[in-house]
């Protein structure tokens, strides 16, 4: 998924995150690369690392699989 997305994605998030208040005034005002350093700063100690891809252009986001190996390593899965 595309660094923008997230992004947008966690500024809508109606919760008391900071994502909002850390990148929305960034986001309109078009300024992705802090706004995606920033993320990729949060990210960096899960090994979760930025990669190039192509979505019609190319662009710098994040693969699934990346997320799927932290969330294995540090969310306990549940079990009823």
């Amino acid at each position: 998924m595309a660094t923008q997305r997230i992004l947008e994605a966690l500024v809508k998030l109606e919760t008391d995150s900071p994502w909002a208040e850390w990148w929305e005034r960034k986001l309109k005002d078009g300024d992705i690369k802090s706004c995606g350093s920033k993320l990729a700063w949060i990210l960096k100690p899960y090994r979760i690392k930025p990669v190039h891809f192509w979505d019609g252009e190319t662009v710098r986001g994040y693969e699934r699989k990346d997320f799927e190996q932290a969330w294995s390593r540090y969310c306990p899965s549940v079990t009823a």
